[in-house]
């Protein structure tokens, strides 16, 4: 049998098929739906009071789908259950940075973030995030704010860039003693450079200090800024400028998020609970955007139809491949 090789694009374009079935399920269970009229007053700004009552509604709705799929019993926003107070408060510190997150304009952060965030439903789903164990924790605070990797794929990796990069603050305060020792002694357990070998280049910042590196960057020779580099820069500056002016609630979203990730640290509630987040989280979103009329799932014509629209294109896209 003659062996086929599968270039990359192939797998460019499997990704961007399953893109686009994602974006179909969206639109048909609401969440691409605009999340600012339940979160922003009459000129657009952020609502405290209309945010919380979303919060509050949602919570009934997670409540909801959590006893009728058997995630817990009871409901977590009235219950003496000390572990489920504790992921009560959790989830609704979740709900308002996820939130907030949405409404942020991060344009301004374009050079490290492939993904930005969108105001909608979908982006509360998207910021949630299944922590089974404490090592992920660990995991996520090594590779994010110790290694300085950069990922965007909850609301701990966009809310540490609000808190830190518009709002000025060190996350890194936040790390507990005893896990930034771990970090620190995880490194110079490290082998070091044997004597007579000089390191890789990409190792290169391991080996220097700030003074030595700082005199590297100096020596190279500054490329002039375009005009069209120049004007980027500039909307970009414009846009943050805006943004920090516009975070009328700054003081709150960093007592949110400080209180949020003090929690995970803390280890305040089970992770039997933590491990059904994402889950909880879309139950709640498909009840608020049936509740709301804003979900095809709930409206049987509706949903036909565009079931139909589906089955038909998947016959046309099986005859194509028949063709091949």
């Amino acid at each position: 049998m003659e062996d086929i090789t599968i270039t990359d694009s192939v797998w460019f374009r499997k990704k961007k098929f399953q893109e686009k079935m994602k974006d179909i399920e969206e639109v048909i269970s609401g969440r691409n739906a605009s999340i600012r009229p339940f979160v922003t007053d009459d000129t657009g700004r952020f609502h405290a009071r209309k945010t919380q009552m979303l919060i509050h509604e949602l919570i009934r709705d997670m409540n909801i789908y959590a006893n009728q799929k058997l995630l817990w019993i009871g409901n977590i926003d009235d219950t003496i259950i000390p572990e489920q107070k504790a992921f009560c408060r959790y989830v609704e510190m979740f709900l308002y940075l996820a939130i907030r997150v949405s409404l942020v304009d991060m344009g301004w952060m374009y050079e490290i973030m492939d993904t930005m965030p969108q105001s909608n439903f979908q982006q509360i789903l998207d910021c949630a995030e299944d922590i089974k164990n404490r090592d992920r924790i660990c995991d996520w605070t090594f590779d994010r704010r110790y290694a300085g990797n950069f990922y965007f794929e909850n609301v701990l990796d966009y809310g540490c860039v609000i808190y830190e990069d518009l709002l000025g603050k060190d996350f890194s305060k936040l790390i507990p003693t005893e896990m930034w020792k771990e970090f620190e002694e995880h490194d110079a357990a490290l082998l070091p450079v044997p004597d007579g070998e000089e390191p890789d280049e990409d190792e290169m910042e391991d080996f220097l200090s700030d003074e030595e590196i700082q005199a590297i960057m100096d020596d190279y020779e500054e490329i002039p800024e375009s005009e069209g580099e120049r004007q980027l820069r500039e909307a970009n500056e414009h846009a943050y400028r805006m943004e920090k002016y516009k975070f009328a609630d700054a003081d709150h979203f960093c007592q949110v998020f400080e209180k949020f990730v003090s929690m995970l640290y803390a280890d305040e509630f089970p992770y039997s609970y933590m491990s059904k987040m994402t889950q909880a989280v879309e139950g709640m979103l498909d009840i608020f955007l049936c509740e709301h009329k804003l979900s095809l799932y709930n409206d049987t014509d509706q949903y036909l139809k565009a079931y139909t629209y589906l089955k038909k294109t998947e016959e046309k896209i099986d005859i194509l491949r028949k063709e091949v």
